[in-house]
């Protein structure tokens, strides 16, 4: 029935002609489908001619959907679903946490490396001359350039000073990225004092008890990288990552990439990262393409030469849900942007195949013969900060908040919250409970899941009131809902990261977002000192109780 359905889509009527890469099962060999002339007009005429029946069902369907609506309407009474948030002890919310637990980073954000505010050789591709310097008051939201400068922190030179503030945390695990611009500074050309100060840190980390899980690929490039847009230029990166893996042997925890969908999308549609490109479908859809056929091709190469290393890839959960489940418009728009952002990359990592299409503009199709995903991911990087959920409809005099909700004529359009809720600054409502819907599909896949980055922003705007107020007390209350429900895939899940230690440059928001659970100071002598806040003294207490648990273990496995 799903299948009928899906062809009966109005917009496959419309989408471009691709050419569907097909990789082989070992990983080596990569075919394109040669289309001749014929084969795209018989392509188009057959969907012209199946345009008629697929256009007659949109009407039955609104149809449908309205009546569903009125429905709903009649039996006003109905009520909400609670949302499942399981009763349990401290002590049992500890007990849920994965055996490794710790803040998840990235090294560009804490520590400006590739940028000119990084004592480090190298620039990146947010400090190039080809995409002018990122770092600007035209790309990233400061009031001027200098306020930069104290998002950063050098952890590669104050290596004892940062693993002792990740031990007063009580963590036993930290992910972070590697920076390919101030490793490899040109291309070819290796930092071997940089690559030491990683060794250092890194060794650090293992000698404190603190398991080093390492993202190869963190939406940052080296100056004159070709990007992900020529899939016959992926060769170099694949290399770079193959020789990261190799020297450093002492890391078993390995992502390729950090979150293919929302990389691409921010480079190629939106155009917030460089190089700034807005509404080119058509390229997000290859470089997605292009990312997940290098982590394919990284992962057999990797596998085979270090065979014990955990290799995986992390995925933003980027769903968006329909404030009111009945209202078509809702439906189809949520159900179109969920495609694009999320299922069309879950899909693959599920059954093989990936098919990105958008009507008009973009159809892309990648395919790995006799898929296994065990054979391709030791695990999957769950990436979760709660739905979007958007509104297309009367808003009948009430205040929608959010920054891309548009309000007139008395209707409402856009990212929101539901009536009793609250947004996030930076756009998904605050939905903890959905995290049960996103870790269930990320057991179906079939391999081993962690929490890569989770957690909530300090900065909310609550419904009927469009101004964004500082709410310590909702970041917390997002890490207490959110932990009971690990109890319920606790024999899955191998890691929990939530994101992040400290308030870093969240990207094109800077410090307009604040996800940190601490600040950091320095005391009278210049060493780095943690002020955590409500939620991070949360977090500190339940790792405490967590570590606890985790060296009783390897101590009744030791005897």
């Amino acid at each position: 029935m799903s299948t009928l359905l899906e062809s009966l889509r109005l917009e496959n009527s419309f989408v471009p002609y691709g050419n569907p890469a097909t990789l082989s099962k070992d990983g080596t060999t990569l075919t394109y489908a040669a289309h001749k002339t014929l084969d795209k007009v018989a392509y188009y005429a057959k969907n012209l001619f199946l345009l008629a029946p697929r256009a007659f069902f949109v009407p039955i369907r609104i149809a449908y959907a309205y009546l569903g609506y009125l429905a709903a309407k009649v039996t006003w009474w109905r009520s909400s679903p609670t949302p499942n948030f399981p009763e349990l002890t401290e002590d049992q919310v500890a007990e849920a946490l994965p055996n490794q637990f710790g803040p998840s980073d990235s090294l560009f954000q804490s520590c400006g490396y590739g940028t000119k505010y990084s004592n480090k050789p190298g620039r990146s591709n947010w400090n190039s001359t080809k995409n002018e310097n990122w770092l600007t008051t035209k790309h990233i939201k400061v009031e001027n350039e200098r306020h930069f400068a104290t998002f950063f922190i050098d952890y590669l030179d104050r290596p004892d000073e940062f693993v002792r503030i990740l031990r007063e945390m009580n963590v036993n695990a930290y992910r972070f990225s590697l920076e390919r611009s101030i490793i490899e500074t040109s291309p070819g050309v290796f930092n071997d004092e940089t690559i030491q100060k990683h060794h250092t840190l890194i060794q650090r980390l293992i000698d404190a008890g603190i398991t080093p899980w390492v993202t190869l690929h963190h939406f940052v490039e080296t100056e004159d990288s070709p990007g992900f847009t020529d899939p016959t230029k992926l060769e170099a990166f694949e290399n770079y990552c193959l020789r990261m893996i190799d020297e450093f042997n002492e890391v078993d925890h390995w992502m390729t990439f950090n979150e293919p969908g929302v990389y691409a999308t921010q480079s190629f549609v939106r155009g917030v990262y460089p190089p700034g490109v807005t509404g080119d479908f058509a390229t997000a859809g290859k470089v997605i393409r292009n990312l997940l056929i290098t982590h394919c091709k990284i992962y057999k190469k990797a596998k085979q030469a270090h065979p014990g290393k955990k290799i995986g890839i992390t995925h933003q959960w980027l769903k968006f849900a329909p404030i009111n489940p009945d209202n078509p418009l809702e439906k189809y728009i949520c159900d179109s942007i969920s495609r694009i952002y999320h299922k069309c990359i879950y899909n693959f990592f599920k059954t093989g195949k990936f098919k990105f299409e958008v009507p008009f503009l973009a159809s892309e199709e990648f395919q790995v013969d006799d898929w296994n995903p065990k054979e391709w991911l030791d695990f999957i990087g769950v990436q979760f900060y709660g739905y979007p959920q958007f509104k297309a409809g009367f808003s009948i005099g009430k205040t929608y908040p959010g920054d891309n909700v548009k309000q007139f004529l008395g209707l409402a359009i856009g990212a929101t919250c539901r009536e009793d809720s609250r947004v996030l600054s930076f756009g998904p409502a605050f939905s903890p409970e959905t995290l049960d819907d996103a870790l269930q599909e990320a057991v179906d896949i079939g391999v081993d899941v962690a929490i890569t980055e989770t957690g909530s922003d300090t900065k909310v705007q609550r419904h009927g009131n469009a101004q964004v107020v500082d709410d310590p007390k909702s970041q917390r209350e997002y890490y207490e809902r959110i932990l009971p429900i690990l109890h319920k895939f606790k024999d899955r899940m191998i890691g929990f990261f939530y994101w992040t230690l400290r308030s870093n440059l969240e990207w094109e928001n800077a410090d307009k977002v604040n996800l940190g659970v601490s600040t950091f100071t320095e005391d009278l002598h210049g060493r780095l000192q943690i002020q955590p806040n409500t939620a991070g003294r949360y977090l500190q207490e339940i790792c405490h109780t967590n570590l606890q648990r985790v060296g009783n273990l390897l101590a009744d496995n030791a005897a």
